[in-house]
């Protein structure tokens, strides 16, 4: 019981993404011309770093909600 992040590790990281995606899905879909959950996610992508494990979750979640890939940075 001593080595509890190798068990509940999973779990946690499960918990952070489903936070993001639903904090994107609240924050983002508020109305606008321009505010949308695709445009929110590209936001952060933007701002992360773009070789950091930040910017590759962001990236999945923006392909899992079908966003147009030309919009991607290089």
């Amino acid at each position: 019981m001593r080595n509890l992040r190798n068990r509940f590790g999973a779990f946690v990281l499960a918990g952070i993404m489903a936070g993001v995606l639903g904090s994107a899905t609240i924050f983002a879909d508020m109305g606008g011309s321009q505010r949308n959950t695709c445009a929110f996610i590209l936001g952060k992508i933007y701002k992360a770093p773009a070789d950091s494990v930040q910017a590759t979750v962001f990236r999945a979640f923006y392909f899992s909600w079908d966003c147009p890939a030309d919009a991607l940075p290089q």
